[in-house]
């Protein structure tokens, strides 16, 4: 039998988004274990990585099981530190970079944060446009520029977190013009592209 619970981290020398996306994705796969996950972002030492190791081991004499680590780590020497953890360490970078230089004939950068590079440059504009649109819009604090928006969120309170995360990583400008009790706001009352609702109570 499978342990039913076992910690994860995801360690990133940057800000971690891209090894908790690719992490997430992986564990989505397994049925039946609760995952007791962690981020330890800007990893860019031996120093750090060196406490970032003496976190892993702690977690690995108190919790359950040995831990997973998932790694997006460019330096090599921070690389091989992390690897000493008492720990089982996925490095996603080397899985998938070695292979590639082979098959391109041609070395990486090894940079860190490219991710988030001039290369993406629209996207990346485009997700930041995103939040600030939400922010200027949330819980109905304006109802301008409503016809902007990409997907209108309404629900009872508390309800809009998670959709709007989910709508932000995905560059939509999400709008929550109010958290409702009663009917729907008459400017969210129009035709659009795409709309959400969540309620406590299924009427």
């Amino acid at each position: 039998m499978p342990d039913p619970r076992r910690t994860v981290f995801f360690v990133s020398d940057g800000t971690g988004i891209t090894v908790e996306m690719l992490g997430h994705s992986l564990l989505t796969q397994f049925d039946g274990i609760e995952f007791d996950q962690r981020t330890i972002p800007f990893i860019d030492s031996v120093e750090k990585a060196r406490a970032c190791v003496s976190r892993i081991n702690e977690a690995s004499v108190s919790g359950s099981g040995r831990p997973v680590v998932f790694t997006t780590l460019v330096n090599a020497e921070i690389r091989e530190t992390v690897r000493k953890a008492e720990a089982f360490v996925l490095d996603l970078f080397e899985s998938f970079l070695d292979p590639l230089e082979a098959e391109f004939g041609a070395k990486s950068t090894h940079t860190i944060g490219r991710s988030h590079s001039t290369r993406d440059a629209k996207g990346y504009t485009h997700r930041i446009d995103a939040i600030n649109f939400a922010l200027a819009h949330d819980d109905g604090a304006s109802s301008k520029d409503l016809d902007k928006a990409d997907v209108i969120l309404v629900g009872v309170s508390r309800s809009g977190p998670r959709g709007e995360l989910s709508a932000h990583s995905r560059g939509f400008r999400p709008d929550e013009p109010a958290h409702c009790t009663a009917g729907l706001p008459p400017q969210a009352v129009r035709p659009v592209h795409r709309a959400g609702a969540t309620a406590g109570d299924p009427q």
